[in-house]
Formats: structure tokens, C-alpha cells, sequence
């Protein structure tokens, strides 16, 4: 049972460690001053969410996630979820192709020693 559940444990802090890195690493491009209201970060459902209508850049204007003391910044937390449970699966279908073919290359001494 335990050895399930660390593998579970580990693919649930990798995807929520990619989706925020994602959303951090995510660019929008302003075309218009209006669009500096709300931006939103992440993918591929933007999940973070921040009012950058203070700047006054001149357009088209490529922007990132800046402070949130300065930028009012807001979390839609489904839209996370969503992003954490596609990662999710992603992660845990390339964990269990590489445990299987870690397992198949495994040597008969080294398996006869595993069982013992």
C-alpha cells in the first residue's frame, strides 16, 4: 500500500510545482489599454488571474505575472485543479512507462535478489 501511495504523493507535488511554474513563465501580449484589467496566467486554463491597469505601456505591450503588492492578483482555484489533474495524469502515465521499462531491463541476478 505504501509503496502506491508515495509514488501518488510525488506525482501531485510535480504537477502543482509545473502548473505554478507555468503560470509564472507565461507571457500575454496587451493589444489595447483595456486589456491591462485582467490578464490571465496559466495553462491551458489561465488560473491566475491579476489587474495590471496602473501601467501604461505603449501597445501592443508583452507582459508576465509582476509583484502582486503592486498588481492586485487573484486565484481561480478550479481552473488550478483542472490545470493540476491534466499534469496529474500526464506525470503519473510517464511514471508508470518508465517504471515498466526500468522493470523489463532489469537483470535475472537482480531480480532473483530483489526476491529474496
Amino acid at each position: 500500500m505504501m509503496r502506491r501511495v508515495v509514488p501518488a504523493a510525488a506525482v501531485v507535488v510535480v504537477s502543482v510545482a509545473v502548473v505554478v511554474l507555468v503560470a509564472l513563465l507565461d507571457r500575454a501580449t496587451v493589444t489595447a489599454a483595456s486589456g491591462l484589467g485582467i490578464l490571465r496566467f496559466g495553462g491551458p486554463f489561465g488560473w491566475l488571474g491579476q489587474d495590471q491597469s496602473v501601467l501604461d505601456p505603449p501597445l501592443p505591450f508583452e507582459t508576465r505575472p509582476l509583484g502582486p503588492w503592486e498588481h492586485p492578483t487573484s486565484v481561480a482555484w478550479l481552473p488550478f485543479v483542472t490545470d493540476v489533474a491534466i499534469v496529474a495524469v500526464v506525470v503519473a502515465l510517464m511514471y508508470s512507462l518508465a517504471a515498466r521499462v526500468l522493470r523489463s531491463h532489469r537483470s535475472p541476478a537482480t531480480t532473483a535478489l530483489a526476491r529474496a
